[in-house]
């Protein structure tokens, strides 16, 4: 069965309550960031609500 076919035979399948309300998530973006960027070598945050992400290299060498 197709996700779309899940979906339509139980709508509220992907939702989760949590306290008295119930949300869904949604995937926006597939690839954010480059395959060959190794994420150990930086700080990264991300915004509150899935806004912006930061990155800060741990070295100065990394970004010169």
């Amino acid at each position: 069965m197709t996700e779309r076919a899940t979906r339509m035979a139980n709508p509220t399948a992907d939702w989760e309550k949590v306290g008295d309300k119930f949300y869904r998530k949604i995937q926006l973006y597939t690839a954010v960031f480059d395959q060959d960027l190794e994420l150990e070598n930086y700080i990264v945050t991300g915004c509150s609500y899935g806004g912006a992400i930061g990155m800060l290299a741990l070295s100065l060498s990394e970004i010169c």
